[in-house]
């Protein structure tokens, strides 16, 4: 299934064609539980980056677990040291969700968090029930995310590389809270194969952001039967300069998989 979402160009998505509109429920709220999500956030940021998707998820009826990854904690003196590898933020998630319980989850990862959604999913498959990726990368086997970025993000990438070689800085005029991001993290190949059979995909693609490397990604899987595949006319970070939008759209997913 393949849907658009049109987004007022006031906020901030940059030039491109106009597309259908989808509408999208109104949020139902109710006090009734309505699963549990767990929200993986991309390079650079930490789970502060959903405060308001998960306030809204919240008032909806879901259980919201956002996850901050090693070395990227907002307080400096709670970082990990580096190196932190990909291993090491699928383990921190594996860690999350055994030790409070969790089931039944969908979790969704923006960016380079998809790169770690691919490996809990194969971590923990009985314990997952849906994959969402909020404009994120989505390894085969063997592929990194140093791979997957496009020449003009590769060289930006290279432009924040720290005086100690182990991390990238966060990109000019990103928010106070932002961390450096560990390079080995990057680096590291996925070695995720394919997902468990009953666990349902989704792929949100932000179709306003010039620079985006996901173009490929999104024209493939909506054309797999397998995935459902949302076009939302945005940049790339959908979560702070559209929170509602996105919210609401996972929203409307995770009611439809029910």
């Amino acid at each position: 299934m393949r849907s658009s979402i049109d987004i007022p160009r006031r906020c901030g998505a940059g030039r491109g064609r106009r597309i259908a509109v989808t509408a999208v429920p109104l949020r139902i709220g109710g006090g009734r539980l309505m699963g549990t999500v767990l929200l993986i956030p991309g390079s650079f940021e930490g789970e502060w980056v959903y405060t308001e998707v998960a306030e809204r998820l919240g008032s909806d009826g879901h259980q919201v677990f956002p996850v901050t990854l090693s070395g990227l904690e907002a307080d400096p003196a709670a970082r990990r040291p580096a190196p932190v590898n990909l291993d090491d933020h699928i383990a921190d998630v594996v860690s999350f969700v055994t030790g409070r319980g969790l089931d039944d989850l969908v979790v969704c990862a923006h960016s380079y968090g998809g790169m770690v959604l691919r490996g809990v999913c194969a971590a923990l498959p009985e314990r997952c029930r849906g994959a969402i990726y909020v404009d994120a990368f989505l390894p085969e086997p063997g592929e990194s995310c140093w791979m997957l970025l496009n020449d003009p993000l590769r060289e930006g990438f290279g432009a924040l590389g720290a005086a100690d070689g182990h991390t990238l800085a966060p990109p000019p005029g990103a928010d106070p809270r932002s961390a450096p991001h560990p390079v080995a993290s990057l680096l590291q190949a996925s070695r995720a194969g394919a997902p468990a059979p009953w666990i349902r995909h989704a792929y949100i693609y932000a179709g306003g952001w010039r620079a985006t490397p996901f173009t490929e990604t999104y024209e493939r899987l909506s054309a797999d039967p397998a995935w459902e595949t949302y076009s939302v006319f945005t940049n790339h970070e959908i979560m702070r300069s559209n929170p509602e939008i996105l919210a609401d759209l996972l929203h409307k997913i995770m009611v439809n998989w029910d």
